[in-house]
């Protein structure tokens, strides 16, 4: 009986020990319930609709002699400033399809319209109806500004909340100069939206220097007071 062939052993590769895995930590912001609190109030309470009808309405009774027509004026200021504005980005948060803000930049397109047209008709009515021209010219100031944000949120997210600020606050501290302390205004409001996430600081600082300047050149170029 003839011994059993032994079979070629083949040599084994060395086996590699893998090292230690590193794995992304990911940082969770601490629950600050407070000052989440706060800083959807101040979003909330100093919106650029709300900053914007009030100072239109304050400079309505400023200027305006006839107590009945500052009024109207004001209450055109809400209609056109606040009411129209807001129609889109509230059909938004019903529907559920964005926040009442349009945090996302590509839902802004519409409601940047319907309020870009509601500022044309109210810049109509206060040229060509109410013979206003200082507040025509308000609206004209605003409108520019509108245009650039515009066509600036197609490609790139600014915010809107700084730059529509930023017209109302630099219109009021231009006619009422003892208000240029309400541009202070800007600093709650900046600490709010960077302490949601809805901006970036490169956002809002675009934001309130489109705002601010925005006015003063137009009044530089048209110099109505």
């Amino acid at each position: 009986m003839q011994d059993p062939v032994p079979l070629a052993v083949q040599p084994q590769e060395p086996v590699a020990t893998p090292g230690p895995v590193s794995v992304p930590v990911t940082v969770s912001r601490k629950p600050t319930p407070l000052l989440d609190w706060a800083a959807h109030r101040l979003s909330d309470a100093l919106a650029p609709l709300f900053v914007q009808a009030a100072t239109w309405a304050f400079l309505s009774f400023y200027f305006l002699d006839n107590a009945a027509l500052a009024a109207a004026n004001s209450l055109l200021g809400f209609v056109f400033m606040v009411a129209v504005p807001l129609a889109i980005p509230y059909y938004y948060m019903v529907k559920g399809i964005d926040t009442i803000h349009v945090s996302k930049r590509e839902n802004r397109a519409l409601p940047l319209a319907v309020a870009f047209s509601g500022y044309v008709l109210f810049w109509a009515v206060e040229a060509f109806v109410l013979d206003l021209d200082l507040f025509a010219h308000l609206i004209a100031a605003a409108l520019w500004v509108g245009i650039l944000v515009g066509l600036i949120t197609l490609r790139f997210k600014i915010s809107i909340h700084m730059s529509g600020n930023a017209v109302a606050l630099t219109q009021l501290a231009l006619l009422f100069p003892p208000a240029t302390l309400f541009l202070l205004l800007h600093g709650p409001v900046a600490w709010a939206r960077l302490h949601l996430k809805a901006h970036t600081p490169a956002e809002i600082l675009a934001g309130v220097t489109l705002g601010t300047l925005g006015p003063v050149l137009y009044f530089w170029l048209f110099p109505v007071f």
